[in-house]
């Protein structure tokens, strides 16, 4: 909330700036109209009354010194008007960007873009850490944490227990989540990833449960005394390729992941689905999704992939 009150202060300061600067358009053809004459031997007279009515605008201050050749400011005016508003919007638009990419609040955890731009450095820490050791599994596991029925809490209790359910949820992950070469990240509403690097399906299978365990025996106490219990749905995926395009190693992942999410909420949520229980016709969709063919090796279990045949 309080992230949204400052974004939202900062939208309404950018339209009070652009208002200024507006009005200070008008404040120098009004100037102008005043002194005739020769622009250069008045320059600083009307740069001295600008100076005396916007004293306390250190923004507008500023843009007024772009207008110093009064000779060509009126012919610069409505092009610089255009371009300090295109700015605007490009500055709105970086600090959407900058906000995607900040570790959110709520949770303490980092978010999807975040995650995207660190998941191929991830990949080439596997990569390297098996090359120096071939004991270090090469796979990597990919977590999908769904919260269960999170829609009724948001109705029964409120937003404020939701967003106290989710700081628990964040508090859990980063909680279990200890190695630095693996990465927990607030995926999207109540979704939440976590990425393995170098862990067997066994042991992430291992990992899940703990987190599911953890967050199911932990009561989410509310201000006014009442307690909310939560559970989740989590799907495993577990990827071994790290040769191959990172990006494409990623989307499959997430999306045999989301599907065994899928499973594990069709099946009474509150549990963990390994992508190996999933059935043919969803290991073929998520490879369809990605233009490849995903085939699980029937001597270890793990999942590989290569491009379709164009």
């Amino acid at each position: 909330m309080h992230e949204e009150t400052e974004s939202k202060q900062g939208i309404e300061q950018e339209k009070y700036e652009l208002h200024v600067f507006t009005n200070e358009m008008a404040v120098l053809n009004e100037i102008n109209k005043q002194f005739p004459g020769d622009p250069e031997e008045i320059t600083f007279e009307i740069m001295d009354k600008i100076e005396a009515l916007l004293a306390s605008d250190n923004v507008i201050r500023t843009l007024v010194s772009y207008f110093h050749d009064l000779t060509v400011h009126e012919k610069r005016a409505p092009k610089l008007l255009s371009e300090h508003m295109q700015l605007a919007e490009e500055v709105k638009k970086l600090k959407r960007e900058v906000e995607e990419y900040k570790v959110d609040s709520m949770t303490g955890l980092p978010q999807k873009k975040f995650f995207e731009k660190w998941f191929p450095g991830a990949q080439a820490f596997v990569r390297r850490s098996h090359r120096e050791n071939k004991e270090v599994p090469q796979e990597i596991s990919m977590l999908f944490v769904d919260a269960d029925h999170f829609k009724k809490v948001n109705d029964t209790y409120g937003h404020d227990a939701g967003n106290k359910v989710l700081e628990m949820i964040g508090r859990t992950l980063r909680e279990t989540i200890k190695r630095k070469s693996d990465g927990a990240f607030r995926y999207g509403g109540e979704e939440f990833l976590i990425v393995l690097n170098g862990c067997t399906c066994q042991k992430a299978f291992e990992i899940a449960e703990n987190i599911r365990q953890t967050i199911e025996k932990t009561p989410v106490i509310l201000e006014d005394g009442r307690v909310v219990r939560i559970t989740v749905s989590i799907g495993l995926s577990t990827i071994n390729g790290v040769e191959a395009d990172p990006n494409k190693i990623r989307d499959v992942a997430i999306k045999i992941a989301d599907k065994a999410v899928y499973a594990s909420k069709e099946n009474g949520r509150n549990r963990t689905t390994v992508y190996k229980n999933l059935s043919a016709s969803d290991i073929k969709e998520a490879g369809d999704a990605n233009g490849v063919v995903i085939s699980i090796d029937p001597e270890n279990g793990k999942l590989t992939f290569v491009p379709k045949a164009k």
